[in-house]
């Protein structure tokens, strides 16, 4: 987490208030007089976050936002303006968040934490998807905003005054609705701080926090009667918007589709990092795992009794050349999915090479372990495969097996040998039949 915040103030008096302010919540600040005076600091340091006290906190925002590597750092703007315009015109410039003078000490720490918090939560979700920093596309899903508050006709009226602002889909829930219902969550929970009761509204928050379902949703606490000190635990609590004051309802809904865009941007770096860990495990073409997976996962198996089936298609090559690799990849999904059809969901099956498959049969014995060998050989072979020139190929399979006991000493790799040189036999005897491997040394010794 970077504590180290920028502060943009031409009055020297001010500059240092706010630099003892942040040293003594053990942040580090660096002050500037203009926003031209901190661009080339700024590009050098990693910042947390950026203040801004200007007579002209529009314009410093623009230019701040002009440089590439400092427009995504969010910034707060501090002012004695209490025209709502200027509030608004700020949040569209740019600014996280307006924050009227005088600050609370401790609600600017909380805001602050706040901050650093989202950043520490967006570099663990893992870097952002390619193009997501790009104009959104023409198209986009709406999302969901939730009103839980009470009364239910305070919560009504919000709705019918949001329901012209935002195209995201409105909502309202009460407190047992959003606990109860883990399938459809909202994007963006709108709650009264004071739900059910004093505080009651926090601990909804702290709910949602703790469900898989809910965990990731932006939250909003409105309190229009909080002092400082509830809405520096609201932060502290995990709020990504507090609202304390009365908010025109274009100014409300400015905020939430800013949140709903951090939502959105979330869950893709989630996504994308998601997709990444899946891709390093999976086969694309088949959907299978690959020989990444698959070799440590041989380990970890390898402490009970286990067969290893090792398994080649027969004349592949002739199909790439004859038909083409469009038809070559047809030919190993369908092979791919008809293995793993046959299979527990305890085993392990992959795509460790090009047309070459391993299986893992754990608490498996050599008889039991053939019999499934010699039924994946007739599913192969007992439907033809349908190309995409319409034609239908016969594909056929040999295998490779070898067992090992679970009080073994063989390494699982030395296994793997065994039905690797069984594979090569039952190639060289003619194909589409399953060989056993030599058994394990240890077996050979107490056989002897």
């Amino acid at each position: 987490m970077n504590g180290r915040i920028l502060v943009i103030d031409p009055v020297a008096s001010s500059r240092t208030c706010t630099n003892l302010r942040l040293i003594a919540s053990c942040y580090v600040p660096m002050l500037v007089e203009r926003v031209e005076d901190a661009l080339p600091a700024a590009r050098q340091e990693k910042l947390g976050a950026i203040l801004i006290d200007t007579p002209d906190p529009v314009e410093d925002l623009r230019t701040l936002r002009r440089d590439p590597r400092l427009r995504d750092i969010p910034t707060i703007v501090l002012s004695a303006g209490t025209d709502p315009s200027l509030r608004i015109t700020v949040l569209k410039a740019g600014a996280i968040d307006y924050m009227q003078k005088p600050v609370d000490d401790a609600l600017l720490a909380a805001r602050l934490r706040a901050i650093l918090r989202q950043n520490a939560a967006a570099d663990e979700a893992g870097p952002a998807p390619s193009g997501l920093a790009e104009d959104a596309p023409a198209f986009e899903r709406p999302g969901c905003v939730a009103l839980i508050g009470n009364p239910s006709d305070c919560v009504s009226r919000l709705r019918a005054d949001l329901r012209d602002h935002i195209r995201d889909t409105i909502c309202v829930m009460s407190r047992e609705e959003v606990l109860s219902d883990s399938e459809n969550s909202p994007d963006v929970y709108v709650i009264d701080a004071d739900l059910g009761g004093l505080g009651g509204g926090l601990r909804l928050m702290s709910d949602l926090r703790s469900r898989a379902a809910t965990r990731h949703a932006h939250v909003c606490i409105v309190g229009h009667a909080l002092r400082p000190d509830a809405a520096a635990m609201a932060w502290d609590l995990g709020a990504d918007e507090v609202v304390t004051t009365p908010l025109a309802p274009d100014e409300l809904a400015l905020r939430l589709g800013t949140m709903m865009q951090g939502k959105r941007a979330m869950d893709g770096r989630r996504a994308s990092v998601a997709q990444g860990l899946r891709m390093a495990m999976v086969d694309p073409l088949t959907g299978l795992h690959n020989r990444r997976f698959a070799m440590p996962r041989l380990q970890t198996m390898a402490q009970a009794d286990l067969a290893i089936l090792l398994i080649d298609l027969d004349r592949f090559k002739s199909v790439n050349d004859r038909w083409g690799h469009a038809a070559g990849d047809v030919v190993l999904s369908e092979v791919a999915a008809r293995l793993a059809a046959q299979l527990r969901p305890g085993d392990l099956v992959a795509r460790i090479g090009g047309e070459e498959f391993l299986i893992a049969l754990p608490d498996m014995k050599l008889a039991a372990a053939l019999d499934i060998a010699e039924r994946l050989c007739r599913e192969v072979a007992g439907t033809p495969v349908t190309i995409p020139s319409g034609e239908d190929l016969c594909v056929t399979i040999s295998i490779g097996l070898a067992t090992r006991g679970r009080m073994g000493t063989e390494p699982v790799m030395d296994t793997v040998d065994r039905a690797d040189h069984a594979l090569l036999q039952s190639k060289a005897a003619g194909r589409n039949q399953v060989t056993v491997g030599s058994a394990a040394p240890e077996w050979a010794a107490r056989s002897a």
